[in-house]
């Protein structure tokens, strides 16, 4: 077998691992599906966190949304489906910047800055859509 053609069937099987293994939440959502769900009150407990958590998760975002945002969806998803107790009690009393998100979920700040960001698109896009 030539090695171009080696190449070319790894290259091949790698790209249909990546896309079909990428999973991750939709990013084709419409404003109004995005919306409802943000928008929705789910409570303060660790279930209804965790449920909203799977809520955006499956929902996923509009493809309007920034790159920043869109990082900041994904982390704030995964820290949310795993929040405890003492964390919920903690972000009702930090202060919503970068360093009090992260010093609560235990990520960086350049992780709990696409946070912020993506706080700010979802609020700003449906309001909008509001």
């Amino acid at each position: 077998m030539h090695l171009s053609r080696i190449l070319g069937t790894g290259a091949a099987l790698l790209l249909a691992t990546t896309l079909t293994g990428c999973g991750g939440s939709p990013g084709d959502a419409s404003a109004d599906e995005f919306c409802a769900v943000w928008a929705a009150d789910s409570g303060n407990t660790v279930d209804a966190a965790h449920d909203r958590a799977k809520a955006l998760d499956d929902v996923g975002t509009p493809d309007d949304i920034d790159d920043a945002a869109r990082s900041g969806f994904e982390v704030f998803v995964d820290q949310l489906g795993d929040v405890d107790e003492a964390q919920l009690r903690e972000l009702d009393q930090v202060a919503a910047d970068a360093a009090g998100l992260a010093e609560v979920y235990g990520i960086d700040e350049d992780d709990a800055a696409d946070v912020l960001a993506f706080f700010a698109y979802a609020n700003g896009a449906c309001a909008d859509a509001g």
